[in-house]
């Protein structure tokens, strides 16, 4: 039986290895990444992040270089907490615009993490890239049709509405 959301693969067998090797992380990354200061409340970064359906946020300097990141669970995890800077992971992790998705990923798989901040030459944040950017991608890359908002996105941004 065929799947009708799947397109013909590549005629050769290493055509996607090849482009994934050498696609840049600021290909895939979402330009729009949630940030904020390090003096942000507490309460401001928690409404943002449940209206955007976000698994992160990155905190920045005055120059918009990340510091560290806020997830979820380090929302939960520090209850009596007033500012972004009492929450967050740091030093934030992150990878060169330019950088290759294979060594993001890596970069990833070794740090433990799900999100990366993407910086400039500058070291200022331009995106962030997710582990489920990087799969949806490879999915598509196979031919799955794979929407850019998951369904457990679109149903946090409905409960926040």
């Amino acid at each position: 039986m065929s799947d009708d959301r799947r397109a013909p693969r590549p005629s050769h067998p290493d055509a996607f290895e090849t482009r994934i090797h050498v696609l840049p992380a600021i290909a895939l990354a979402m330009h729009d990444a949630l940030c904020e200061t390090a003096d942000a409340p507490i309460d401001r970064v928690r409404a943002m992040m449940l209206e955007h359906g976000a698994g992160a946020l990155v905190v920045v300097d005055g120059r918009g270089r990340p510091l560290g990141m806020i997830s979820p669970l380090d929302l939960v995890t520090h209850p009596g907490a007033t500012t972004a800077c009492e929450v967050m992971t740091s030093p934030a992790v992150s990878v060169h615009e330019m950088t290759s998705i294979t060594r993001a990923a890596a970069v990833m798989a070794y740090e433990g993490i799900d999100h990366l901040p993407v910086v400039d030459d500058g070291g200022s944040l331009v995106a962030i890239l997710s582990s489920a950017d990087i799969m949806r991608h490879l999915g598509q890359e196979q031919g799955f049709l794979v929407p850019r908002e998951s369904r457990r996105r679109r149903h946090i941004r409905g409960i926040a509405a």
